[in-house]
């Protein structure tokens, strides 16, 4: 959507922060800073409460309330399309969520909540094996897949169980990074949550370093490759858990320098000297 339809969504459906604190705390004004433009710091508050609306308490963060049942088009014969079902929680989108949240109000009470939820639902998920079996690349049998590189949870936080295209590998990078908000913020003192973080960082970095080589499927979930996006990510992820590694002395933890430069490396294959261009996806 453009500016302007953003806009017009904003003032037209705005989240009530009754019962919802998280809202509450997004509207009250610190986040003015993001008005301009065609927005004023009553629009952001808008949007920042229609964001909180779709993330639970629980730790929970749905793609949208949309659930496939509301009809957007009938046709004379009787027949209708009806919205897509996107009351699922995206391991990619979530976590964006999470870093946006992190990046633009860090610091409050009911943020930092968040956190503490959504670090705490990240961890029983990844605790359970994955009961799928068709992850890429296919034809040879049962696929191996990881619960790390699941796409979409239920509400309930058990694995989509149906086909899709898996593994997406950026979901566990982007999510380490979440985490390791937690590990170096100072958000929690709490000394099993933290242990889990850091636990649940290495084992995810560890996943996403050990099949950097492999391809994996995009962020549109249409094509199977390597894509500049999810190295780009992994490298990001893994530099920063590198640093943090060093800063707080974290054991077993050799591999990460080397998969920083390994991944550096992948990254700049994209490079098209010829046309002068990144190529988004190679090795198809």
């Amino acid at each position: 959507r453009d500016s302007s339809s953003l806009l017009q969504l904003s003032r037209a459906s705005p989240a009530k922060s009754e019962g919802n604190p998280l809202c509450s705390e997004l509207s009250d004004g610190r986040l003015d800073g993001l008005a301009g433009g065609p927005y004023t710091s009553e629009d952001v508050a808008a949007v920042a409460c229609n964001m909180a609306a779709n993330i639970f308490s629980n730790g929970t963060i749905i793609a949208s309330p949309s659930k496939g049942t509301e009809v957007i088009h009938s046709y004379p014969d009787g027949t209708s399309i009806n919205e897509n079902d996107y009351y699922y929680m995206w391991q990619r989108d979530a976590g964006l969520t999470m870093r946006t949240l992190l990046r633009v109000a860090k610091g409050g009470p009911q943020v930092s909540a968040q956190l503490e939820a959504y670090a705490q639902l990240l961890h029983q998920i990844w605790s359970k094996p994955t009961p799928n079996h068709d992850c890429a690349p296919w034809g040879a049998g049962d696929g191996w897949c990881s619960i790390l590189g699941e796409v979409k949870f239920f509400v309930n936080g058990s694995v989509y169980d149906h086909s899709w295209g898996r593994a997406q590998n950026d979901g566990p990078a982007i999510n380490a990074m979440v985490l390791m908000e937690l590990l170096d913020g100072g958000e929690t003192s709490d000394t099993s949550m933290l242990a889990n973080a850091k636990a649940d960082v290495i084992n995810a970095l560890n996943y996403v370093g050990g099949l950097s080589l492999d391809s994996t499927e995009d962020p549109w979930e249409m094509t199977y490759g390597q894509h500049f996006f999810v190295q780009s990510i992994q490298h990001r992820a893994m530099a920063m858990a590198t640093d943090l590694a060093n800063k707080q002395s974290w054991k077993d933890v050799d591999n990460f320098p080397l998969w920083v430069s390994t991944l550096q490396s992948l990254i700049e294959v994209h490079w098209n000297e010829t046309s002068q261009a990144v190529m988004e996806t190679i090795a198809r």
